[in-house]
């Protein structure tokens, strides 16, 4: 069962909506709304018309969060949570794991629809505007936590990179002072207090974590 508008401008939209906009080029619909059903084009839009960001802490109610508001109102779903259509939004160091419904199938080959979609910004490498799309929300949720996964192995694997390197400067650097100075000790054990500092520092990452 294809689902139907709730408000009556989507009513309207469907009414007036040429055929060939509604209808994947590869055959089928193309539209479906965040619980993975087939939907008008109507439908559809109203749902992305309340597809905003929630801000429920505003002093003062803006005539844009009104209009937002009543935009999922007429769509028929809560205007003060957004997980609907955010399955995740996850910041791992300077790096962003987004997880959202599309809506619109981005299947273009054989395979169910993709209307689910989880985008890396701020990524770097291989994970530099890293992008995977699913079928469902189950699927959504599972690869979004992997995605967050892999985000995290490589800023540890970029992290005791730097570590190695910065190791291997401070020994280096240690080992030269105090072979041309003439009391070396000092020189050694302001070497071994950056050492344990370096240390400190890859204990406290490796085990707190990156938020």
């Amino acid at each position: 069962m294809v689902e139907q508008p709730h408000s009556e401008w989507a009513r309207r939209m469907d009414e007036n909506l040429p055929p060939d906009l509604h209808h994947h080029p590869r055959g089928g619909t193309r539209h479906y709304d965040h619980n993975g059903n087939e939907c008008t084009f109507g439908r559809w839009g109203e749902l992305i018309e309340a597809r905003k960001p929630v801000y429920p802490n505003l002093d003062e109610v803006t005539t844009e969060e009104m209009d937002r508001r009543r935009a999922c109102v007429a769509a028929g779903v809560d205007p003060m949570d957004s997980s609907w259509w955010k399955l995740g939004d996850t910041v791992v160091g300077k790096v962003n794991v987004s997880t959202v419904w599309l809506g619109l199938d981005h299947q273009w080959g054989d395979g169910p629809p993709l209307i689910f979609e989880t985008m890396v910004f701020g990524g770097r490498g291989k994970l530099a505007d890293a992008q995977q799309r699913y079928a469902t929300r189950e699927q959504a949720l599972a690869g979004h936590a992997e995605m967050v996964r892999a985000v995290r192995h490589a800023d540890r694997w970029r992290f005791w990179m730097s570590f190695r390197v910065a190791l291997a400067v401070i020994i280096i650097v240690g080992i030269l002072t105090a072979y041309t100075m003439a009391e070396p000790w000092g020189a050694l054990v302001t070497c071994a207090a950056g050492v344990a500092a370096l240390f400190g520092a890859a204990f406290t990452f490796d085990h707190v974590g990156v938020s």
